[in-house]
């Protein structure tokens, strides 16, 4: 073999034996800090959620005891499942997934003009703030970062963020369970009835009046209507304005009672309904108030 030939040959093995080293050899890189993006989030102490849309639009969560309420829609009750699942998500987020460092790629995450979140504590000190962006392209994430910082992070878990007072509405106007109602009492515009449940066979049911028994079957179909009732927007707080046309009052075990009281259509195509006690008046649907009225109607 002559010695350029030679020398080529060993010029070839040297650098598969550097290339062998250096795939080998240990990452000097410093490893980067993994931690929780909102660090000083606190679930338990969360008090105030602050919303700020890019169009304006915006909505806020107050905390009252265990439960939430929406500012924006009167004080009326927020689904509490709901916002605890949205705290719970943002208590989640880390600083794993980077995506980027660089303030020039913000739009491109649609991180430089999102929907700002803040969360607040109940003396108002704020526990965390970040800046939502667009959806990852596997929809199972979206982007956001720190107000603070240029960096974009890929959230895992946090879907777009809802400004609608419509989406957070705990909008079931009634909760009972049907096996536990002894008695039904209706007002309606042809007159009023009290319907019995026969303490002896539970699914049988009577009229006060008379002592007819009616159907057990569209006493159940009234009540499952009742509960599957939802309203639509809060119209108003505290108000006097008497609502007359249909009222039903239910009777629980251990003396509990639920009643609702539904007014006539105004020129929105809402029909204006009260609940004892709440202090609320809300609006329904025309078809869901005829739904629920004729489920009443003809005992």
């Amino acid at each position: 073999m002559g010695a350029a030939r030679r020398n080529i040959l060993l010029a070839v093995v040297l650098g598969v034996l550097v290339l062998l080293d250096l795939g080998s050899a240990p990452d000097i890189r410093p490893p980067r800090d993994v931690g929780p993006l909102l660090t000083q989030l606190d679930v338990q102490r969360a008090a105030r959620i602050e919303l700020q849309g890019p169009n304006g639009a915006s909505l806020v969560l107050e905390r009252e005891d265990e439960s939430w309420r929406l500012p924006g829609s009167l004080g009326y009750p927020a689904r509490t499942e709901l916002v605890r699942g949205l705290l719970a998500s943002l208590a989640s987020l880390s600083t794993l997934d980077l995506v980027s460092s660089d303030a020039t790629r913000h739009r491109e995450y649609g991180v430089d003009a999102g929907t700002h979140l803040r969360i607040l504590d109940g003396e108002g000190a704020v526990m965390g703030e970040l800046l939502q962006g667009g959806v990852a392209p596997d929809g199972q994430a979206t982007y956001g970062r720190l107000l603070s910082e240029d960096k974009t992070y890929r959230l895992p878990g946090l879907a777009p963020l809802h400004l609608e007072q419509a989406y957070y509405l705990d909008a079931r106007l009634v909760s009972f369970e049907p096996a536990l109602v002894s008695a039904v009492r209706l007002q309606t515009s042809s007159g009023s009835l009290r319907l019995l449940r026969d303490t002896a066979r539970v699914k049988v049911w009577r009229r006060e009046d008379n002592g007819q028994p009616v159907a057990g079957a569209r006493v159940e179909k009234l009540l499952t209507t009742l509960r599957a009732t939802f309203l639509q927007v809060v119209l108003a707080k505290d108000s006097v304005e008497q609502l007359a046309g249909f009222h039903i009052e239910l009777e629980l075990a251990g003396g509990r009672t639920i009643g609702l009281t539904l007014g006539e259509a105004n020129s929105a195509g809402l029909v204006p309904a009260r609940t004892g006690g709440s202090g609320f008046t809300v609006g329904l649907s025309e078809s869901s108030a005829r739904a629920l009225q004729a489920a009443a109607a003809g005992f």
